[in-house]
């Protein structure tokens, strides 16, 4: 379901985070590889690490023919300096950063990078803030906020890194009224919901598409990938 709904990331966005020279890119908590499938289609050489074997499963079956890896980022299997860049789409703030950063660091060429991006919705006005008010009410409200992003501040803070430059790149996800649906129920927190709520919040959601969507029964929901980069300091690794 989460490969299924959840938006890629736009190829501006991956060439500011990895650059355009073919690079060694390790895509480190890759999840289904949203993220990884752009590298690959970017032309990088790219390992794809993921702690979960469920997830590591679905990133295989996308068939993309990259190495895989079961593997945490606080304990990376991989020799000093083996990469270029080490990506994290979507992932860092799950990771414990006082443990994983020393490891990226390691893993790291001198001078190598750590990327990290986030897409987040775009919710400053009509249906699409409608939609933020609705999954925001099925939260836990140690969610609310910034919660995601504010997880680079463990990066500023490390003395392994140098400071963080940051960019952000506007784009839309296109769905119809089953991918609105889907993205809402895919998310964790909805997931956990009694099925009474869950039933009642994702109706809430087929009817603002209802509301929202053209003539071509589609909505277009606006994102920006949100993206962070910081240089591995010499002597780190």
């Amino acid at each position: 379901m989460y490969a299924t709904h959840r938006p890629g990331y736009p190829s501006g966005a991956v060439a500011w985070l990895v650059g355009s020279v073919r690079r060694s890119v390790l895509d480190l908590g890759a999840g289904s590889g949203s993220l990884t499938h752009a590298l690959v289609t970017a032309g990088h050489t790219v390992v794809g690490a993921e702690p979960s074997r469920a997830m590591l499963a679905k990133l295989a079956a996308r068939g993309l023919e990259v190495p895989l890896v079961q593997s945490a980022a606080e304990a990376l299997p991989f020799a000093p300096g083996s990469f270029d860049v080490v990506t994290v789409a979507t992932a860092f703030h799950w990771f414990d950063a006082a443990a994983a950063l020393p490891q990226v660091a390691a893993v790291l060429k001198p001078s190598g990078l750590l990327a990290l991006v986030w897409n987040i919705r775009s919710e400053t006005d009509g249906w699409a803030a409608e939609l933020g008010e609705l999954l925001r009410a099925a939260q836990p409200p140690d969610l609310v906020g910034h919660w995601a992003t504010d997880s680079v501040r463990a990066v500023e803070e490390s003395t392994l890194f140098g400071p963080l430059e940051a960019a952000e790149f506007p784009f839309t996800q296109t769905l119809d009224r089953a991918g609105l649906v889907g993205l809402a129920a895919s998310r964790s927190y909805v997931i956990a919901l009694s099925s009474t709520r869950r039933r009642r919040l994702l109706e809430s959601v087929g009817r603002l598409f209802d509301s929202a969507a053209g003539a071509d029964a589609r909505v277009e929901l606006p994102y920006t990938a949100r993206c962070w980069r910081s240089e591995r300091l010499d002597g780190s690794g």
